[in-house]
């Protein structure tokens, strides 16, 4: 979150720095390069505008992907240790049928799902849940855990949907790969554009054009990372089913 701040306000900066450099350049200089100045004033402000507003949308975007996705396993986590506790109350057999499946489980999302591939698949953390609940379909060993059975059978459904939720979001192409390529080129369009206005070789001009390079570059350099989801500074948490094992252990 603060690289994404420092990289918002860097931009901003850019916008203000374009704008009162080039006013004291026009007001210094006046007579016949006046309105060449102001043309160049209103290019170099309009492309760092857009260049800032488009960043901030697709860091908006990525973030809130990323968001849900980390939303989705902590209830994914918290359903498995819910099950981890409550198979405690359960017979031996019963017990480790839901404890072997909590382990395949979480086995399964952080060693093959991680990013998953496909969403219908059979294997890994879904078989699991069928697993779970091809057990909790018939009555446990002792009548009175019926109402135990089917809390356990609310659980599976929950952790189902999120389980859903998260492959989904993972697997989603609603993010238009056409803006990073936008982002692309009005980031090479930004960095260019000072040269093709001439600047002169003052240290303030020379200041303004590294500063747009190096706050173009961490822009850049952070929408790649927030696009690979399971990767990277700002991946996804693995931390919720980390804890459930650690919680199967506990429990050993």
């Amino acid at each position: 979150m603060t690289t994404i701040l420092l990289t918002l306000l860097g931009a901003a900066a850019l916008v203000a720095g374009a704008i009162l450099v080039r006013r004291r350049i026009t007001a210094r200089r006046g007579g016949e390069n006046d309105r060449a100045e102001a043309a160049a004033d209103y290019v170099a402000t309009f492309m760092v505008t857009m260049y800032t507003v488009l960043v901030a949308f697709i860091v908006v975007v990525l973030w809130q992907r990323l968001d849900d996705i980390n939303a989705d396993l902590r209830t994914e986590g918290q359903d498995l240790t819910q099950l981890v506790w409550e198979a405690q109350r359960l017979p031996a057999a019963d017990r480790t049928v839901l404890r072997g499946a909590v382990t395949d489980y979480a086995s399964a999302v952080l060693d093959r799902e991680w990013p998953p591939r496909n969403l219908n698949a059979a294997d890994g953390s879904a078989a699991a849940i069928t697993t779970v609940r091809d057990h909790l379909a018939t009555s446990f060993s002792l009548d009175e855990q019926t109402t135990l059975r089917d809390q356990e059978l609310a659980v599976m459904d929950d952790l189902a949907a999120s389980r859903a939720d998260r492959v989904s979001k993972s697997l989603s192409s609603s993010y238009p790969r056409i803006l990073t390529v936008a982002l692309v080129l009005l980031s090479v369009a930004t960095v260019l554009t000072p040269f093709l206005l001439g600047p002169r070789i003052e240290p303030v001009s020379v200041l303004g054009i590294v500063v747009t390079i190096v706050v173009v570059c961490s822009a850049l350099a952070l929408v790649l990372d927030l696009q690979s989801a399971f990767g990277g500074p700002f991946s996804v948490s693995r931390v919720p089913l980390q804890t459930v094992q650690q919680q199967l252990t506990a429990t050993h």
